[in-house]
């Protein structure tokens, strides 16, 4: 998968992606870049979605 490489329009649109689809439950943290549990920017890139129980798809999590 080629590495998103943002211009400062994507950045928007990724910025209002996460603050519509991504909050650490533990922290209430709105950054997704502070949480490297899962790649949120190539889960943003694939235009993924949390299942109806609020759970990402596995795919993303780092680690893997």
């Amino acid at each position: 998968m080629p590495q998103l490489r943002p211009t400062v329009g994507d950045e928007m649109k990724f910025q209002n992606w996460a603050a519509k689809n991504y909050k650490d439950k533990k922290t209430k943290v709105d950054d997704p870049d502070s949480d490297a549990s899962y790649d949120w920017r190539r889960a943003y890139q694939d235009n993924a979605q949390p299942d109806a129980g609020g759970n990402w798809p596995s795919q993303y999590k780092r680690g893997k």
